[in-house]
This record gives C-alpha cells, sequence and structure tokens, in this order.
C-alpha cells in the first residue's frame, strides 16, 4: 500500500512538472518529424508547419497480379513525408495537427499568414514537383497547385506579396534534351526557378535565372515599391558565390550584383535568408566555411541599391548556422540555427543583435542528442516562437519542436 501511495506522489510531481514546462512542445511522430516554419494567428495561437511521417494501412485482397510490377505498384507509396500543420496556444499547449491530404509524399518548408487567416503553405513532393496550397485558418484546403519543370524541383521558401499572392523562390535541376525548349530543360546544373501566384492560385508568371553554373534560389523580400531582391547562389566547380538580384514584379532583372568575399580566408560561403526592414534595407544571413573547416555566421546590411551598410562576421566557439530571421519593431534583430556541441552533433542557437548588427545574446536549447532551429516568429508581446527538431536521448527519431522564448532569447 505505502508503495502504491509513493508511486502514486512521483506520477503526479512529474505530471505537475510537465505542465509547469509550458514554454516547450515536443510532438513525437512515427519515424523522423520536423517543422520549418512558424507563424502566429490573429487569435495569438501559433501554427507550425513541416512533415510527418504516416503510413497507409493495406488490407489482405483477393486480387491476383499477373507481373510482379503490377504489385508493386500496388503497394507502392506505403509510407513518406506527408505536410503536417501543427497548432498550438501561446503558452505551447497542443490543440491540433493535421495531417494535408495529397496523393503524393511530401514536405512543408514554408508557411505564410494570409489576410483572411488562412495560410499559405509552400512545399514540393520527393518526386520533385512544386506544391502551393491555400488553406483556411482550420486547415481546410481551399486549394492546391501543382506546379514545376519537367525535371527536378524544390521549394525553398515562400515570400508573401503586397497584393496577397506569393512568389515560390525554388531551384530546377537540368536535362539536355535537345527536343524540348531551354525553359524545360535548364541552364546550368541548376536553376533558379521562380513563380509568382495570385491570392487565388493563378500562375502570373515563371521564370527561369543562371547561367552554365549550379544556381539556386534561395530566398527573396519585396521592398516597398514593389520590386523583388532575390538572394541565389551559384557554384562554378568548387568556387561559391552568393548573388543579390533586383527583379520587377514582372521578374523581369534590374541589376545584379556578388557579396563580395575572401576566398582565401573563406573558400565555401552559404546563402540562407533576406528580409527588408522598415527603413527599406535588406539584412541577409550567410555562413562561411573557413580554412580550419569551421563554419562560421556572416550578417550584412545593404540598401535598394546595392551598398553594403554594414558586414559582421560572428565568431563562435563552435561551428555555428543561423538560417532564419525576423526583426523586432525596435530594430533589433532575432535569428535561429544550429551550434555545434562538444559532447554531441547539435544545438540548436538563438541570437539577438542590434540594429547595428552587434551580437548581444547568445543561448543555445536541445537535449542530449541532436536538435535543430529551422524558423521563428516574433509574437505580439516580442517573444519569440521557435520551430525546429528535437531528438531525445537514446533515440533515432527527430520530433517536431516548438518552443518559446522571452525577447533576449532565454526561456520563460
Amino acid at each position: 500500500m505505502k508503495l502504491l501511495l509513493l508511486f502514486t506522489l512521483l506520477a503526479t510531481l512529474l505530471i505537475a512538472k510537465e505542465q509547469k514546462q509550458t514554454n516547450s512542445l515536443i510532438i513525437h511522430k512515427p519515424f523522423d518529424a520536423a517543422l520549418f516554419a512558424i507563424t502566429q494567428n490573429y487569435d495569438y495561437s501559433i501554427a507550425a508547419a513541416g512533415f510527418s511521417n504516416n503510413y497507409k494501412v493495406h488490407t489482405q485482397t483477393s486480387k491476383s497480379y499477373s507481373d510482379p510490377f503490377s504489385y508493386l505498384a500496388d503497394i507502392s507509396n506505403a509510407y513518406g513525408p506527408r505536410m503536417t500543420l501543427v497548432s498550438c496556444t501561446a503558452q505551447m499547449q497542443k490543440i491540433r495537427s493535421k495531417v494535408l491530404t495529397l496523393h503524393e509524399f511530401s514536405k512543408a518548408v514554408a508557411l505564410k499568414k494570409t489576410p483572411r487567416n488562412g495560410y499559405f503553405v509552400g512545399g514540393y513532393t520527393t518526386d520533385g514537383k512544386l506544391l502551393v496550397l491555400k488553406l483556411t485558418a482550420n486547415g481546410d484546403k481551399l486549394f492546391s497547385k501543382k506546379f514545376g519543370t519537367q525535371n527536378y524541383n524544390k521549394l525553398h521558401q515562400l515570400l508573401l506579396l503586397q497584393d496577397g499572392g506569393v512568389l515560390a523562390i525554388a531551384s530546377s535541376f537540368t536535362t539536355r534534351n535537345p527536343k524540348e525548349p531551354i525553359f524545360q530543360t535548364g541552364l546550368g546544373d541548376n536553376d533558379i526557378f521562380l513563380t509568382r501566384l495570385s491570392k487565388n492560385g493563378t500562375i502570373l508568371w515563371s521564370k527561369k535565372y543562371g547561367g552554365a553554373s549550379d544556381d539556386r534560389g534561395i530566398d527573396a523580400a519585396e521592398a516597398d515599391d514593389g520590386t523583388l531582391y532575390l538572394l541565389s547562389t551559384r557554384t562554378d566547380q568548387e568556387k561559391k558565390s552568393i548573388k543579390v538580384m533586383r527583379l520587377s514584379q514582372h521578374g523581369d532583372r534590374l541589376w545584379s550584383f556578388t557579396i563580395p568575399t575572401d576566398a582565401k580566408t573563406y573558400p565555401f560561403i552559404k546563402a540562407h535568408r533576406i528580409i527588408s526592414l522598415r527603413d527599406g534595407s535588406f539584412v541577409i544571413l550567410l555562413s562561411q566555411i573557413d580554412t580550419t573547416a569551421k563554419e562560421q555566421i556572416r550578417i550584412l546590411k545593404i540598401d535598394a541599391q546595392r551598398h553594403i551598410l554594414l558586414d559582421r562576421t560572428i565568431a563562435t566557439k563552435e561551428s555555428a548556422r543561423l538560417v532564419d530571421l525576423k526583426a523586432f519593431r525596435d530594430g533589433r534583430l532575432a535569428a535561429v540555427g544550429f551550434i555545434d556541441s562538444k559532447k554531441k552533433s547539435h544545438d540548436g542557437v538563438v541570437m539577438i543583435f542590434s540594429a547595428a548588427l552587434d551580437l548581444l545574446q547568445q543561448h543555445s536549447y536541445g537535449g542530449e542528442s541532436y536538435d535543430n532551429f529551422y524558423a521563428l516568429t516574433i509574437l505580439h508581446n516580442s517573444k519569440i516562437a521557435v520551430v525546429g527538431e528535437y531528438t531525445p536521448a537514446d533515440s533515432q527519431e527527430h520530433n517536431m519542436w516548438l518552443l518559446l522564448l522571452r525577447p533576449d532569447g532565454t526561456k520563460e
């Protein structure tokens, strides 16, 4: 009897402890799952998008097959990644987790809030088609657009535009078929592939950019005048460069410039994010791998005429990368990503910067295994909501992870 009472008391304490930990929500799904995008709803709840693995249950039937290929076609797609939408309260209490029903297996990488309290979700299928969905506030599908070239395509980001539509920033792999037009076959190894859609899902235009090298569209921002600032990478043999291209509303190239790098000090460079600020300037997130194979963070501020206003390299003890960035109303910036740990692979990391791009705060979060942050949003009360993936100790499965932080990046 005493043993039973002791067990009950311990269970009660554990439940109470779990309830007090309202700053974090970990959602377990079968096999790997992760969240890549996040936004806040008009009722102050939080929505996030990513992928989880769902499975079809196949019942035994009396159907006979004349060849093994017909049988394999029937049982194919038994499992794989599915676009998943998660919502929770501002206190990180789960409301719902909804799998978006599509025929193809797919991953969501972008989530944008619409003026009518719904969502644009962007992603791609595992066989290389681009996807843009528009959903209601409850996650019900209003429309679904599948598009792309005949080659393999991958979506990197969605940009919500001033007219209520979206710009899909993607890359398209090249094939060399002289019987097909160059738009379908491509220019180089990969090409930048942009598609502009109206708020009703009409494709207004699709264009490719690049050359004989490997070119990939990473992110884009919109200026007050409606012009677009595209962040992209170019790889020519072992040399990688970062380009910013200014485009008209119709996708016509106005100018482009290459961000300067020291090839001797930083032989490799990666691009992650570009955002527009209230003063009309833009901030760009990069990472550079130095000669010691350590990844370092680089953050720049440019004006609308391609002048570099600020250029900072953030030195950390271990390799680190920031992949998403948002601005506070007072000009400070919050960014998230990952940082290497001596004890394990990754910790999620959040950094707070001043308007002058000086590092103010740095905080790492995670357990005893592999953890990552992929995106953040700044809430109405200036708190920070972060999403990514969390791996429990002694586990091989990545789980969906939402974390609520104070404006300085510390835990609640």
